[in-house]
């Protein structure tokens, strides 16, 4: 949701101007001073270099500065149609450089795009992290008629967007990792944006019974995340998550398209790896250490550090090259086997001398994870992944996921590189239109307890994979 967009002169005194704005907006918004303060640093640093190499002879130029809100997400966006210069190191001049890493300090995901002929945009990333209060409602009377109960499957409705919030807080407290169901209105605005599909079944009274999403991240398009399932207490004897999941999967092939769905299924019980598996789900990886402190407030004996793994159903498979590191060829080569993927694997190459690499960083303040997505490996990787893990431990990141770009042919140098900052493999995302995704982790707040984790196959000949990969356990 675009808030503002203003046209300013291409000169410094447009700058206070438009930081007022903007810290106008972000206060509306629940974010605090100290924020807001850092925000108003990193907008002059990007304005100032904008005027300073963009438009360095034409003073009576314009470029635009926007605000837009995507889930949980405040964007400052700001646009110039001016000189072509390269963001990390303009002009040669070390001080612009220290200027990027303050940025990127300042905020919680720093994106430069490059548009062409229509110029290029510098997104100054914050999220939102104020919730809002609710209490918790009492125990819910048991339902009397078993045997007669009908439930309505369908799309969100706006009305119903209160109680879905109700339904996951009173099950997951407030550490459900995707906070935007905590926001009602805002939750449905993203469903009719399509950045989630929310499905409900209700009751005969129209009471909310269970919840199932889709959720789309624009690093993966092409694919998305079922998750948010949730079934009221009451209505657990009714099969309605085996329901929605099956009525979800339907949505995501017909309706959206999709190349492939993905689920999360929790490691500590079994019962959501089985309904992967009865819904022809592969596994694919695994998230370690997700969340550090016990996200489902349901099982007591979940403890810290939530772990789960990752499965994906394919819809659209065509073949395609990756180029994989030959220490994970066994563990990419059991996932192709064990799915049908069509995947042929090359060797790597090193990037070409002076090359330049394609990274993003972007954090999860609330939930301290990081999350690293390398396009393409340059032969400044290296200390393009020192930055964004300095990045993350400044920001007192646990977990960081590392997410490497396999159709680029200097994957297998990525890989190498992340090794020397303590990554290891943890799966593989396949079948964004970007490409597939060869998944890394480095655990900044300590390491992997194996032998906790409970697995059903093929779950546990994966994680017998990645267990070999992992140097803590060598």
């Amino acid at each position: 949701m675009e808030f503002i967009n203003m046209r300013v002169l291409s000169n410094p005194h447009s700058i206070p101007v438009a930081q007022a704005a903007i810290s106008n907006i972000a206060e509306l918004c629940g974010i605090s001073r100290k924020d807001i303060s850092k925000l108003e640093i990193a907008l002059e640093e990007a304005m100032s270099n904008i005027i300073t190499f963009g438009f360095p002879d034409k003073k009576d130029s314009y470029f635009n500065v926007s605000v837009d809100i995507s889930e949980m997400d405040f964007k400052i966006i700001i646009h110039d149609q001016g000189k072509p210069y390269d963001f990390e190191n303009v002009d040669d001049d070390v001080s612009s450089s220290a200027g990027i890493k303050l940025m990127r300090g300042l905020t919680d995901g720093l994106v430069f795009k490059n548009l062409g002929e229509k110029g290029r945009e510098q997104h100054l990333i914050k999220h939102l992290t104020a919730l809002p209060e609710y209490t918790r409602r009492p125990p819910e009377e048991e339902v009397c008629d078993l045997e007669n109960l009908e439930f309505d499957i369908h799309p969100l409705r706006k009305s119903e967007a209160i109680e879905v919030s109700q339904c996951v807080y009173d099950e997951f407290g407030y550490t459900y990792p995707s906070e935007l169901v905590y926001y009602p209105e805002q939750y449905y605005d993203a469903c009719q944006k399509n950045d989630y599909f929310s499905l409900v079944a209700t009751a005969p009274n129209g009471e909310i019974a269970g919840h199932l999403a889709l959720m789309f991240s624009p690093h993966f398009p092409g694919i998305a995340e079922m998750g948010i399932g949730v079934v009221k207490k009451k209505f657990r004897n009714y099969s309605l998550m085996s329901r929605l999941t099956n009525e979800i999967i339907k949505i995501a092939e017909n309706d959206f398209k999709l190349n492939a769905l993905t689920a999360q299924p929790v490691v500590y019980h079994p019962y959501t790896q089985k309904i992967c598996n009865k819904t022809s789900f592969t596994a694919c990886g695994f998230v370690l250490h997700y969340v550090n402190y016990n996200m489902a407030n349901t099982f007591d004996d979940v403890g810290d550090g939530v772990n789960v793994a990752v499965a994906f159903r394919i819809f659209n498979n065509k073949l395609n090259d990756i180029y994989v590191p030959e220490e994970a060829k066994e563990m990419v080569s059991t996932i192709i086997s064990l799915s049908g993927l069509e995947r042929k694997l090359l060797d790597g190459m090193a990037p070409a001398e002076g090359s330049l690499s394609e990274v993003i960083t972007d954090i999860n303040q609330r939930l301290k994870i990081g999350k690293v997505f390398i396009e393409h490996a340059g032969s400044d990787i290296h200390s393009a992944l020192k930055t964004s893990l300095l990045a993350t431990k400044r920001e007192k990141c646990a977990v960081v996921e590392l997410f490497i770009n396999l159709s680029d042919a200097c994957a297998p140098f990525a890989y190498e590189a992340a090794k020397d900052f303590d990554y290891f493999c943890t799966g593989l995302l396949p079948c964004s239109q970007n490409g597939d995704y060869l998944t890394m982790q480095c655990l900044l707040g300590g390491i992997v307890d194996y032998d906790t984790l409970r697995t059903i196959e093929p779950f546990t000949t994966l994680l017998q994979h990645i267990r070999g990969l992992d140097p803590n356990e060598g």
